[in-house]
């Protein structure tokens, strides 16, 4: 499904690593549907699962998952904190600041525990749990599904420390495409889970109040304007539970995150990732993650 040659620099990659195995399908069918082909196949006692559109911020954010899902057995399933990286443009501008809004107001319920903080793109499984779970085809809510499934068998973590840049959307296109998605695919679960699925979601009034205030005082205009957007979105957008596990493709959340290591080989605009483990350059795809298989290891204290 990737347009972008990161297929072939990937394969490139690995001509000069046995660690890495490139699985390429020609035919795209959405994200849940290959993760479930992937679970299958792994072997190993961790399993860590990445979108192809983030950057890891610091050398240790995979060790610090590592730590936190074996500092207790209970622990199923670890998430990594996600971080907008900020937009030049107006309507970028209220769009980051909405997604600020956003973090300030769920990062906290429950002490982390919640729906909301697991998002998906950076995400550790332990290799016992994978082999439990498998998504249905015609979701898109991977992150919901495997939230609910990670308490059925065990206990789930959000790493708060840990940093992962993303690129939020941009552009009023790309806003209406991902708004709907955004507010219906929880509704999709209720097939597997039964309606009492939807209380997961639910944000406590004090939550909302604290990341209002404290968005507020960071950015008082953009924030009035993303408050408004949300708004008018609850009110025209319509529920609907079936939509495709393929989504459409958000173009303005593709490009490069000037915060990383950016340079061109062979014509091709590359993220350099500084973390050990990769010692490499991954492509900034549209539509590729990547999957690691880890074994169980120590780490130092």
């Amino acid at each position: 499904g990737s347009t972008d040659k990161s297929v072939q620099m990937v394969r490139e990659i690995a001509k000069n690593n046995p660690l890495i195995t490139v699985r390429a399908f020609k035919e795209r069918k959405g994200k849940t549907v290959r993760l479930n082909d992937f679970y299958k196949i792994a072997k190993s006692d961790f399993l860590l699962q990445l979108d192809g559109d983030i950057v890891l911020s610091g050398r240790y954010e995979i060790e610090k998952l590592i730590k936190r899902i074996q500092s207790d057995d209970q622990i199923v399933v670890a998430a990594a904190h996600q971080t907008p990286v900020p937009s030049e443009t107006f309507v970028g501008k209220i769009l980051y600041t909405n997604h600020v809004l956003w973090d300030k107001t769920r990062v906290d319920i429950n002490h982390g525990d919640h729906i909301h903080n697991l998002q998906g793109s950076a995400v550790l499984l332990r290799g016992s749990f994978a082999k439990r779970v498998q998504y249905p085809g015609d979701i898109t809510c991977d992150q919901g599904y495997l939230y609910v499934k990670a308490h059925k068998y065990g206990r789930f973590a959000y790493v708060p420390d840990t940093k992962i840049l993303y690129r939020p959307i941009s552009t009023f296109e790309d806003y209406k495409r991902l708004a709907p998605r955004a507010m219906n695919e929880r509704y999709a679960l209720v097939r597997s889970f039964g309606p009492n699925v939807l209380s997961l979601y639910r944000v406590p009034l004090k939550y909302k109040v604290i990341g209002f205030i404290s968005t507020l005082a960071e950015y008082p205009i953009y924030t009035v304007c993303a408050v408004i957007l949300n708004i008018g979105s609850k009110i025209l957008t319509k529920k609907r539970a079936h939509y495709s596990s393929i989504w459409e493709t958000l173009e303005s959340t593709k490009r490069e995150i000037p915060s990383a290591t950016s340079y061109r080989r062979n014509g091709y605009k590359t993220v350099k990732i500084s973390h050990p483990i990769f010692r490499s350059s991954v492509g900034v795809a549209s539509d590729i993650f990547v999957f690691l298989s880890l074994r169980h290891f120590h780490l130092p204290r």
